[in-house]
């Protein structure tokens, strides 16, 4: 009988895959009886789920009776990959996310779960492109600031409120202000790149001193907030929840003195 579950478990998780519906995979493996599959099969929805950017586009080509045959934005949408002018860089990234791993690893896997739909998501809704992931860092392109902007705000916001496994090991610092779950450091920079596809990937990277600065801001920027430069910044921008601090700091590698608002 459990190799008879075992059997019906991966067949039912094959025709999902074969539609790369990564989501009923998962609906599918959570409501079957656990078998000797189980953690295996996760195990290979988690990894697709990172890797899913780099993998071919001819995957996401099969008719699914008229949706649409994938979330990612499709490669001539890469910002400044057909196009001249500025775009915006965005880097994301997990604080603490060593000591979290260390003392709750498997509460760690289904919150890396929840950090990536909130990002991914949140790309999608503000036009954005997802470039690649680093770790458990996501770098993301944008058309304009504002976007990209709204982008920060929505992934601070969608965290903070977020359904966090209840054993998930949170730094006692954060927990004073009110965190739960997952914080991210965020940096945004806004100005002219070098855009490169991947052959090998065929997804667009980008490099110059705006990506460099992007990722200067995220390092310097403080848990749960959003660091952007003052030159692409006003008060109007955003929410009314929201404040702004202007800071006067050194970002690594930068020689002149940054104008930085920590929202």
């Amino acid at each position: 009988e459990t190799l008879n579950s075992s059997l019906r478990l991966a067949e039912t998780v094959v025709s999902d895959l074969i539609k790369f519906d990564l989501d009923r995979a998962s609906e599918d493996i959570e409501a079957a009886s656990r078998t000797c599959l189980t953690e295996v099969l996760l195990t290979l929805i988690g990894n697709l789920r990172e890797y899913r950017p780099y993998l071919p586009d001819s995957l996401f080509e099969i008719d699914r009776a008229g949706e649409e045959s994938s979330t990612l934005p499709t490669y001539d949408l890469a910002p400044g990959a057909t196009t001249s002018g500025a775009v915006s860089i965005v880097f994301t990234d997990i604080v603490s996310s060593t000591p979290i791993w260390e003392n709750t690893p498997e509460e760690m896997v289904r919150a890396l779960r929840t950090h990536n739909s909130i990002i991914r998501k949140l790309i999608s809704t503000n036009i954005g492109y997802e470039v690649k992931t680093i770790g458990d860092s996501f770098m993301t392109s944008f058309f304009n600031f504002e976007d990209a902007l709204l982008f920060g705000i929505g992934v601070q916001d969608a965290l903070f409120k977020a359904s966090w496994p209840s054993d998930l090991y949170v730094p006692p610092r954060y927990l004073l202000n009110g965190w739960t779950g997952l914080m991210v450091r965020i940096g945004i920079a806004h100005g002219v790149v070098v855009p490169e596809k991947n052959v090998l990937t065929g997804r667009f990277d980008y490099f110059g001193s705006v990506v460099n600065k992007a990722a200067r801001l995220e390092a310097y920027c403080q848990p749960g907030c959003v660091a952007v430069e003052e030159a692409s910044f006003s008060d109007e921008m955003l929410p009314e929840e929201w404040t702004a601090e202007l800071k006067r700091c050194t970002l690594k590698g930068i020689r002149e003195t940054a104008s930085v608002y920590l929202l």
